[in-house]
């Protein structure tokens, strides 16, 4: 296992060195305008400033593209996870602190170990209408759990 993970890391590596090391160089000299033909260019607008936000309601976009994150409906993502450990409790204060930037709603869930009562909340949360999971399967029930998630038709990250 550490030797696949050796290798997928090893090529990750050699893709970003190829995929940075490319340069262009200009086919004709870059001429340098006079003091007089330089111009300010207009502020582009922001998504605030745009005639009709609601435009973009329910879009999905990039930062960039003029789509305002807040206009959209939040989505419901539930972290789910089984055992109460400072990485999964460190994670959920992350996604607690992005949802305001990022206009979703986090629902926390911990089993305590109890694969039963995981089970049986995801199949809760999911009649609830959530709109994705984020969750840590336990091994020792990964099957079942997987079977459960795909059964719901949701999206996860498991």
């Amino acid at each position: 296992m550490k030797k696949i993970v050796g290798l997928l890391l090893a090529l990750l590596m050699v893709f970003s060195l190829v995929a940075c090391g490319k340069t262009t160089v200009p086919d004709e000299p870059v001429s340098t305008p006079e003091a007089s033909d330089v111009t300010t260019p207009a502020p582009t607008p922001t998504p605030a400033e745009d005639a009709d936000v609601s435009a973009t309601e329910n879009a999905i976009g990039y930062f960039s593209s003029g789509v305002d994150p807040a206009s959209r409906d939040k989505y419901q993502i539930v972290w789910a996870y089984m055992r109460p450990m400072a990485l999964f409790q460190n994670i959920e204060s992350a996604l607690i602190e992005l949802e305001t930037k990022l206009n979703f709603k986090t629902t926390s869930y911990c089993a305590n170990s109890d694969i039963d009562a995981m089970i049986q909340n995801i199949e809760i949360y999911a009649d609830q209408g959530v709109d994705g999971f984020l969750i840590v399967i336990d091994p020792t029930a990964s099957a079942r759990i997987k079977e459960v998630l795909d059964g719901t038709g949701i999206p996860y990250v498991a």
